[in-house]
């Protein structure tokens, strides 16, 4: 039971006929209360403490003495967050796993996005999975013994949405078969970082920066780009495409209206 909880230790099936007696030692000592039932006085120290309870009839103890209670009087400490240690920060649309500890036996955690009160978003568990579409600060408290800690710990997940997929010109080049054809970020972000790709998806980049000048084009060559901002997200990648000219230096015929 929680130390600032009253505890009640009683009989079941109490013998009408027998008086019974709460001591603090399993023989002499000191005689704590009478009945079928004791009431612990609370602000106890934490850990064990043993009870024992006599049974007399007719003025003689029965023949088992006194017979223990074992009560455990704890304290929830404040919850630890392991996981991740410290506040952290996501793209939007991701999730992250919170897992808290206690250096107390049978502690079990609650969860919630307010500091005190409130309803907890899950209860009796060390982990909880997280989607959070704005910065969100979570709290944990240690239940024990019924009841929790004094305080709840936090940790602040930081919500950061993806760039725009960047705006590229040109959409088409048209180079001289053998040439090189330049691309640029239009109205770049300073805080962005551009990387290039030929694919559309995953692979290795093959520049970084504004302005990506390919190698000579003999075939038509696609390429793609991405923004990235500090907090690790990613923009949607933006398709370019380099074409050579016909040997005559015209557009090919397949283009021309």
């Amino acid at each position: 039971v929680c130390t600032d909880v009253a505890a009640t230790l009683g009989l079941e099936n109490p013998d009408a006929g027998v008086t019974y007696s709460w001591w603090d030692a399993a023989s002499g000592g000191t005689q704590l209360g009478s009945g079928t039932s004791y009431a612990v006085p609370t602000g106890q120290a934490l850990g064990y403490h043993t009870y024992y309870v006599q049974a007399v009839r007719n003025g003689c103890a029965t023949a088992y003495e006194r017979r223990a209670v074992v009560l455990d009087i704890v304290k929830p400490q404040a919850a630890s967050i392991t996981e991740p240690t410290k506040d952290t920060s996501i793209c939007l649309g991701q999730s992250v796993v919170l897992e808290a500890s206690s250096a107390q036996d049978s502690a079990t955690f609650n969860w919630y996005t307010v500091a005190s009160g409130g309803t907890p978003i899950r209860s009796s568990q060390d982990t909880i999975h997280v989607t959070p579409l704005v910065t969100t600060t979570y709290y944990v408290e240690t239940s024990l013994g019924g009841c929790v800690s004094d305080t709840r710990t936090p940790l602040t997940v930081t919500v950061t949405a993806a760039p725009n997929a960047p705006e590229v010109v040109p959409d088409t080049a048209w180079v001289t078969t053998g040439q090189t054809a330049t691309f640029s970020v239009v109205d770049p972000d300073n805080a962005l970082v551009y990387r290039w790709y030929k694919s559309a998806t995953g692979g290795v980049a093959v520049h970084t920066g504004t302005d990506y000048t390919t190698h000579g084009i003999l075939a038509d060559s696609v390429f793609y780009v991405e923004a990235d901002n500090p907090g690790g997200c990613v923009s949607p990648r933006t398709e370019v495409i380099a074409r050579p000219l016909a040997v005559n230096g015209s557009v090919p015929c397949y283009e021309a209206n």
